[in-house]
């Protein structure tokens, strides 16, 4: 196993066992505590919708933002979004689509 899958799993298994829930000190209620959810492999690859899924599960609010296919090892690079000019990762979505989307299927 390497380094960076070990410290992916301690931290999947630390945020799953936490409680999705917090009390501030200063306020009488509770709200469930908000996850932005991000890799640099895709949206489409199997451990980030698992650990989606596995978190949404539990209760937390949830925010996937991951790019269309593998940008591993661009390190901080950025661009403009513009249409893909060719499909995603897995054929996940179609030449042309827009720089954001959604999952149809999962609309939350």
């Amino acid at each position: 196993m390497g380094l960076t899958t070990f410290f992916l799993l301690a931290s999947f298994l630390i945020a799953a066992s936490a409680s999705p829930t917090y009390q501030p000190a200063h306020h009488g209620h509770s709200k469930k505590a908000n996850i932005l959810v991000t890799n640099d492999d895709g949206w489409a690859v199997a451990q980030i919708r698992s650990e989606f899924s596995a978190l949404e599960a539990v209760g937390y609010n949830l925010v996937l933002s991951c790019p269309a296919d593998n940008r591993s090892g661009t390190g901080n690079s950025t661009a403009t979004p513009v249409p893909l000019a060719q499909p995603c990762e897995f054929d996940t979505c179609p030449t042309g689509s827009p720089a954001t989307g959604f999952n149809a299927s999962d609309r939350e």
